[in-house]
């Protein structure tokens, strides 16, 4: 899911705040459960979480559209959260499904390398 972290498993979600016309204003939290891989360098012992703040475009249409920005904490013993930024698109399969695909660009100052780029897929069902 992650491409820089591998997880094993992750609990997505998207709620909407508010909606005017065809757009609107959606939290989108996610949670990333680590991979305990037997290669040390694969191995991460922390929940990670991404907590976006998005504007979606085309709510009514068959394609739509987010891109905002959030907070992105590790729950680690460091305890520093990330700032991030967020983009992606969702499929409407049918009325309750849909394929969704994010970007993630988090920023990690206090690290040498301090950009985490990610990819995630997912299937979203709508309640």
């Amino acid at each position: 899911m992650l491409l820089n972290d591998p997880a094993i498993f992750g609990l997505i979600g998207s709620v909407r705040l508010f909606q005017r016309g065809s757009s609107s204003v959606s939290i989108r939290p996610a949670a990333f459960i680590p991979t305990f891989a037997k290669d040390p360098y694969l191995f991460h012992s922390q929940v990670q979480a991404r907590v976006p703040v998005t504007l979606d475009f085309f709510q009514r249409s068959r394609v739509s559209v987010f891109l905002g920005g959030g907070a992105a904490p590790n729950f680690d013993s460091s305890g520093r959260t990330a700032w991030m930024y967020s983009w992606g698109g969702d499929l409407r399969v049918t009325r309750r499904v849909s394929l969704r695909g994010t970007a993630n660009w988090v920023l990690r100052p206090w690290l040498s390398d301090n950009k985490d780029r990610e990819a995630i897929g997912n299937v979203a069902i709508r309640f």
